[in-house]
């Protein structure tokens, strides 16, 4: 069952990752667009210091151009709809292109999603997610952090050395 999910069912849904937990094994899911649950200030309780250097993702990675092929009809073996996110209609995508050039995504084909709004959930996602680079850095904090935040949390990070104010 665990392989069906993660291999089938999950590979229609990027930002949903599987976790080993404090003795479970679960979903987290990752989204920098939903309410942050709480802001940080590098340097002020319960942020200590930053413990690694920021690194920038692959450039390589980054795509403009997005296709999702879903609401499968078994009988005909076909997908019945299809949705795209291009720079012809994202600003996003757009600004991505200018930025790094043309650069189409893989093909999604999902055996799971079957409505509109999902479809525009998952290619959002992959807009906001994949059209531009990412930035990771880790930051060493209070040991109360553990019991108060939880992976896949979104929080706004200010560190003046960078000029980042309230970075999610």
């Amino acid at each position: 069952a665990i392989s069906y999910i993660e291999s089938t069912y999950l590979s229609s849904y990027p930002m949903v990752s599987m976790i080993w937990e404090k003795g479970g094994y679960g979903p987290v899911i990752t989204d920098f667009r939903s309410p942050a649950q709480t802001k940080f200030v590098s340097g002020q309780h319960p942020l200590f210091d930053r413990a690694s250097l920021v690194q920038e993702s692959d450039k390589g990675q980054i795509c403009n151009e997005f296709i999702l092929r879903y609401n499968y009809n078994a009988m005909l073996d076909q997908f019945e709809s299809v949705m795209v996110r291009s720079p012809n209609n994202s600003t996003i995508c757009q600004y991505s292109r200018k930025m790094f050039g043309y650069r189409s995504g893989n093909d999604i084909e999902s055996n799971t999603i079957f409505d509109d709004a999902t479809a525009n959930y998952v290619l959002n996602w992959m807009v906001a997610h994949k059209s531009l680079p990412s930035y990771y850095v880790e930051y060493e904090g209070s040991p109360t952090l553990f019991f108060k935040m939880r992976r896949g949390d979104t929080i706004e990070l200010t560190d003046p050395e960078f000029g980042w104010d309230e970075e999610r």
